[in-house]
């Protein structure tokens, strides 16, 4: 049974559900093209002409046809209509048919899980949307759709409030719920003119050019153009033209790259932990110092200490023997004529004229020694006759251009404290070090065993001098 507009309007009092409530401030009404008085007045007043008359419908037949293929353009269905038609107190008249015709401008829709996600979908196909919400309003989102031929004035001067960037309202305040972008406004200022809401269409791309040297890409979302990509190449000549950077080391080598939209000229190989491998990998200037592990690839010349022996003490004009091994960690074989133990002091106070092969070279091999294998370097020290204090000379591996061995650990440096006429040995046995530690002399035996360079009576004496001390 067919029921009378009246009866609909009774309905819609009772039970709520006819479009949002009436607000209860004056500048948070919908825009009308009629008077409006007081609140008591709004509740009993139909603006709709007839046969629309307090009447109200959710279907989508009330809603011009390409508003309706906008809607489920932006994802949004029919059953997230309130109302497409309705002369609801609340609604002033603003959703009421357009003049001459039989289907309004202005819908109501559900907020959904996402209210400002769908608002911004209305927007980009053509809705002048807005949430709104309590107190003013039950929750709800009202959209105009802005390529409707004929418009009643309250929705024209809701397309120029949107325009604005406002709420649409009598007050026409800023819209804080879902503020209103400009990619929104250029979407609906489109539709108003004659397009279409969406901006582009489809997966297309679009590519500008950037900086001085870049390009900068954009892709099409379906109906808008998403934001421009980092400005990046191409490269000239293919990313292969040579330029100088001023780096050191393995970061010497540079080509010319566009970045960001500029040429800048940036090195092959960026700088990385120093290894033992030959090269200046932290590009400071200097191969394989600061004793670095082995890298991946060995060098020709790389050693680390095992072993070594030396005395703590001596005095001015005393001979003794020293010696230290190293493993071979290099690629090469070390021989008698490619290595040697050199002094890095020019003018050595432990210099021993009669057995070194050279001035500064203290010792070469007897025998070869393979990658992996251990030699030993041995030579006679004699102690200068003005020298004084505790010596500490250091004395390293060298190849026969002059070239040092660095690491891992190529070198030894004895502490040798130089005795005074008539003073008591203040040590009893030469220095040693395990395999990767540091020949420094301090404590223990020589790995070779034996007390090495003092004698069994001297020791003896110092032990007996002890007690009695002790016994005191």
């Amino acid at each position: 049974m067919a029921r009378s507009p009246c009866f609909t309007l009774v309905l819609c009092l009772v039970l709520g559900a006819c479009g949002p409530t009436l607000p209860t401030s004056a500048d948070d009404r919908e825009l009308s093209d009629e008077p409006v008085g007081t609140s008591v007045n709004a509740v009993s007043a139909c603006y709709c002409a007839a046969p629309f008359t307090c009447g109200h419908s959710a279907s989508p037949s009330y809603m011009y046809p390409a508003a309706h293929a906008a809607m489920l353009n932006a994802g949004v269905s029919d059953a997230a209509l309130i109302q497409t038609f309705g002369d609801a107190p609340a609604s002033v008249g603003t959703h009421c048919p357009e003049p001459g015709a039989s289907y309004s401008a202005a819908t109501d829709f559900v907020p959904g899980s996402s209210p400002c996600g769908r608002v911004h979908a209305l927007r980009m196909q053509g809705f002048a949307a807005w949430y709104r919400i309590p107190p003013t309003f039950s929750y709800h989102i009202h959209a105009v759709y802005a390529g409707t031929p004929s418009l009643k004035s309250s929705l024209k001067d809701q397309l120029a409030s949107f325009a604005q960037g406002r709420n649409g309202l009598v007050g026409n305040a800023v819209d804080t719920v879902c503020p209103i972008s400009q990619a929104e406004r250029d979407a609906v200022a489109r539709v108003r003119a004659g397009g279409s809401g969406c901006s582009c269409s489809g997966s297309g791309t679009q590519t500008q050019a950037c900086g001085t040297c870049g390009t900068q890409s954009r892709s099409c979302n379906g109906c808008g153009w998403g934001n421009w990509g980092a400005c990046t190449g191409p490269d000239p000549e293919g990313g292969n033209q040579v330029c100088d950077s001023g780096a050191q080391g393995v970061c010497a080598a540079a080509r010319t790259r566009c970045v960001a939209g500029a040429l800048a000229c940036q090195s092959v190989v960026a700088p990385s932990p120093e290894v033992c491998d030959g090269l200046d990998n932290d590009c400071n200037g200097e191969a394989d110092e600061g004793h670095p592990p082995v890298g991946a690839n060995r060098p020709p010349f790389a050693a680390s200490i095992t072993d070594a022996s030396y005395p703590r003490t001596l005095k001015r004009g005393e001979r003794a023997t020293v010696w230290v091994e190293f493993r071979n960690e290099g690629s090469t074989a070390w021989t008698h004529d490619n290595l040697w133990l050199s002094a890095r002091s020019p003018d050595s106070q432990l210099y021993a004229a009669d057995s070194w092969p050279a001035f500064d070279v203290a010792a070469t091999l007897a025998t070869p020694v393979q990658p992996g294998e251990v030699g030993r370097f041995s030579f006679d020290i004699v102690v200068a006759a003005a020298a004084t204090g505790e010596l500490a000379e250091t004395f390293q591996l060298q190849q026969p251009d002059g070239q040092w061995v660095g690491c891992p650990q190529a070198d030894l440096t004895p502490l040798i404290r130089v005795m005074r006429e008539g003073e008591l040995l203040a040590t009893v046995d030469a220095g040693s070090s395990t395999a990767g530690g540091d020949a420094t002399g301090e404590g223990g035996c020589s790995s070779a065993g034996g007390l090495g360079l003092v004698s069994l009576s001297m020791l003896a004496l110092r032990l007996t001098r002890r007690r009695q001390g002790a016994a005191r």
